[in-house]
């Protein structure tokens, strides 16, 4: 039989434990639907006041876009504050007003004529004429972007900073710069000028006439297109009055009055020559007239003269070629030559280079003669005086002299120049030439004697010689021995017989 615990439920324990079970599920679930109950009412609450917040936020919201959309559209009809255009304050003025202002402005200040003065001439200048243009709209474009770019945020946060913050532009003018300077060497080409040294003449035997000296004016080309830039980009007004440097001349009239004298005056005469020979004679000589040596300066009477052609006006005349007379073109300019070589000689000049002639000529003594020729011979000689040289020439037909007149500035003071010729051999010889006679007129016969068809003459060697005379004693002070020439002798012609 099995036997039971002692601590087995009774029955009625067991109901009175179950009814306790009920109970405290009830409380449990009391207390739970009671939790809920307030939890919901607090999440309403919660909701309702999170609803209430996002109202008041959106509407704050809202009026306060109203406010930036107003204080925006208020500002899109002018510039916003604290703009700048040149310097003037452009905020508050609208769009089209400033740009036709400033545009009116720089259109009148393009076109502003200046005058350019200097020495009674007169030039026109203005920006326009040497292209110029000016960025007035980009600036006012750019001015006005500010505040007016953009969404509505970013307009507005442009207007704020625009409250605390200055905003400068600054019209540019362009122009060509290339046409500018084009201007200004047009200038200068109107002012410079090169001095004009006074000169003389001699009109008359000792009597002298001058030309009035000129300065003369170089215009700096630096500062004139500054100057010109200036008045381009300052929109200037004001005439411009040109100030070149003034260049004095040289030689004034005083100076050549009192520096000058005359050096040395020397003539030939041509006496029984040809038209054609008296005409080469002066067309030589006029090339030297009026002519100007620089200190320093060679002079060479073949450059002066240049080649003696018939194109050049030259005519044939009597000349000597290789020791004998011969018809060629510019017969007579070996008397030029030798009469500028006379003057030149009494003026104390260097001389470069000389060549006598292969035979004497009559104009003028042994030795002081100078042959030139187009193909070698020159006559050249250096001005080696302090001052300017000034050579003139004449020709006297009625008495068929030819003279050369030289002015300049002395050497040395009190001094006179001779020119004197040694003969040192005048017994050379030459054989005697001999021509038959094939017709007989002079001679028919070979052992008859020879009959003379021209006088031959003996040749000879000389010197030349420059002596310097004191003006104040009279003494010599120096000789300076110039040249030893020889002059070839000229055979005796004989006709002889034939038969």
């Amino acid at each position: 039989m099995t036997q039971k615990s002692r601590y087995a439920s009774r029955p009625g324990s067991r109901r009175r434990n179950q009814k306790r079970a009920l109970i405290a599920v009830a409380c449990v679930l009391a207390l739970a639907l009671a939790g809920g109950i307030w939890a919901g009412i607090a999440a309403h609450n919660r909701r309702v006041a999170a609803e209430r917040a996002e109202a008041e936020r959106l509407r704050l919201i809202e009026e306060e876009r109203s406010r930036v959309q107003a204080e925006v559209d208020a500002a899109q009809s002018v510039f916003a504050e604290n703009i700048y255009l040149d310097g003037e304050k452009i905020s508050g003025r609208g769009y089209d007003e400033v740009l036709s202002d400033f545009t009116a402005r720089y259109d009148e200040r393009l076109k502003r004529d200046v005058t350019i003065r200097f020495s009674g001439g007169e030039w026109h200048f203005s920006a326009a004429q040497v292209g110029g243009t000016v960025d007035v709209k980009e600036q006012v474009d750019a001015a006005w972007r500010i505040g007016h770019t953009g969404d509505t945020d970013e307009k507005y946060a442009q207007l704020q900073d625009q409250k605390t913050t200055s905003a400068y532009f600054s019209v540019s003018l362009r122009y060509d710069r290339e046409a500018l300077e084009a201007f200004a060497k047009q200038l200068k080409e109107a002012v410079d000028k090169e001095p004009v040294d006074a000169t003389m003449e001699v009109v008359k035997a000792g009597e002298v006439e001058y030309t009035d000296s000129e300065i003369g004016y170089d215009l700096d080309l630096e500062e004139t297109e500054a100057l010109l830039v200036r008045s381009v980009e300052e929109g200037g007004t004001d005439d411009i009055e040109l100030l070149p440097q003034v260049i004095e001349p040289e030689v004034t009239e005083d100076t050549l009055a009192g520096t000058y004298v005359q050096l040395a005056k020397y003539a030939t005469y041509y006496n029984g020559s040809t038209y054609e020979r008296s005409a080469n004679i002066k067309l030589c000589l006029d090339k030297f007239n009026g002519l100007i040596v620089e200190p320093g300066e060679k002079v060479s009477f073949n450059d002066v003269v240049g080649p003696r052609t018939t194109g050049r006006g030259f005519k044939e005349a009597v000349e000597y070629v290789n020791g004998n007379k011969e018809l060629g073109v510019g017969g007579g300019t070996c008397q030029a030559s030798t009469t500028v070589y006379g003057a030149v000689l009494r003026a104390g000049l260097t001389i470069n280079q000389r060549q006598s002639h292969s035979l004497p000529v009559k104009y003028v003594p042994p030795s002081q003669d100078a042959t030139v020729s187009n193909s070698g011979a020159d006559l050249v000689f250096t001005n080696n005086t302090p001052g300017k040289l000034y050579i003139y020439t004449s020709i006297n037909k009625e008495k068929m002299r030819a003279m050369v007149t030289i002015y300049g500035t002395p050497i040395k003071q009190n001094i006179r120049i001779e020119i004197e010729s040694e003969i040192i051999q005048n017994d050379i010889a030459a054989n005697p030439k001999y021509i038959k006679d094939t017709e007989g007129i002079h001679v028919w016969y070979k052992d008859e004697a020879p009959v003379l068809k021209t006088q031959g003459s003996t040749g000879y060697r000389s010197k030349a010689y420059r002596v310097y005379y004191s003006t104040v004693s009279g003494a010599e002070v120096r000789r300076e021995e110039l040249s030893v020439d020889y002059y070839s002798p000229i055979p005796a012609e004989y006709y002889v017989g034939v038969h």
